[in-house]
């Protein structure tokens, strides 16, 4: 039998490989999706998104491209989830 170690190890570091391969495009793409929203990004590798009703700042969700979570507040509730289209229908949509 072989050392789980060395298998953890040589796992961590093939997804840190693909991490680096996937990551930049993935950032494009979100870029892209998002791209009629306020937003910065920091660290580059994540997006925060500015909601802005009516005054600056009234709500802010930040969005991690690689992985596709995203959470924060809008001017009506928080939101989690993944995936930037979700994002994007959080986003877009009001209260009801």
């Amino acid at each position: 039998m072989g050392d789980v170690g060395e298998d953890f190890k040589a796992f961590n570091e093939h997804k840190k490989e693909v991490r680096q391969q996937e990551e930049p495009n993935r950032m494009e793409y979100a870029r892209r999706m998002l791209m009629g929203y306020s937003y910065t990004t920091n660290n580059k590798d994540r997006f925060v998104i500015n909601i802005n009703i009516g005054r600056p700042a009234y709500g802010t969700v930040t969005f991690f491209p690689y992985t596709g979570w995203f959470q924060g507040q809008k001017p009506y509730g928080s939101i989690k989830g993944r995936g930037v289209h979700k994002l994007i229908k959080n986003l877009t949509e009001r209260t009801k």
